[in-house]
């Protein structure tokens, strides 16, 4: 679904890794996408998505519903962290209840 997705914005992405499913498709598929502003666009489709059809593999024609996880992260390159001397942190000890 993404794939189609990507080629009509004709973006290009990678697929990193893929684990079949059991009996058909697969289990699990991650994908990375290479394009400016790509987390801004796909970032909402993070989440479960709900597939309700009439399975192939069903004689009987019944309605069958199917669910994916989606997760959408942003790929970071070459962040700068500031350093943090020991001296600038404020260390406290507290108790269960949050007395000092």
């Amino acid at each position: 679904m993404y794939q189609k997705y990507f080629g009509s914005k004709t973006w290009e992405y990678d697929v990193i890794n893929e684990i079949p499913g059991e009996e058909a498709g697969f289990k699990t598929v991650a994908i990375s996408a290479k394009e400016n502003y790509a987390y801004g666009f796909l970032k909402h489709e993070a989440g479960v998505h709900r597939l309700v059809r009439q399975s192939p593999f069903n004689a009987d024609k019944l309605r069958q519903t199917s669910f994916a996880s989606v997760e959408v992260l942003p790929e970071l390159t070459d962040v700068d962290l500031p350093d943090i001397e020991i001296k600038d942190a404020d260390i406290e000890w507290l108790k269960t209840h949050g007395y000092k």
